[in-house]
């Protein structure tokens, strides 16, 4: 797969949007046939992917005298809608914070007993980490662990 296929993945578009997107920004405005031939996809299809690019808002449409045409918009667009769910990722983790603190303050007085909690693999290193990074100050944290096929 190519670094740009690669990309755009990661940015969330499907293998079908994303040969549709890389065709309709060579052809430049083009009907929807032209975009399937390009691409190796059936016009319906095709046009099944037009809608979710238009909803994603990476392709606008206009109507001709006969057909309707459509036009990629530049990767800018992506690039601007990704900034823009990291904003609203970052207010999402902001008042995930809120809530935590409010429940903890809720929380039962008998929750802040010792407790036992078994983890395993990588990720259990790495959630042990970052529970002792969020413990109270003067707790304490033991950690029993074994390495193997290390």
């Amino acid at each position: 797969m190519s670094y740009i296929k690669a990309t755009l993945r990661k940015a969330g578009l499907s293998e079908n949007e994303m040969t549709i997107y890389l065709a309709g920004l060579h052809l430049g405005s083009s009907k929807a046939s032209i975009l399937a031939k390009k691409g190796g996809l059936s016009r319906t299809l095709t046009y099944h992917v037009l809608e979710a690019l238009e909803e994603k808002g990476l392709v606008s449409k206009t109507k001709g005298v006969h057909s309707k045409r459509f036009t990629m918009q530049p990767i800018s667009t992506l690039q601007t809608m990704l900034k823009q769910k990291r904003k609203k990722l970052k207010r999402i983790e902001e008042e995930l914070d809120k809530v935590a603190i409010q429940v903890e303050h809720e929380s039962n007085p008998r929750a802040d007993r010792p407790k036992i909690t078994f983890f395993e693999g990588m990720q259990g290193f790495k959630h042990i980490a970052e529970d002792s990074l969020k413990a109270k100050k003067g707790s304490e944290t033991y950690v029993i662990a074994t390495m193997q096929n290390v």
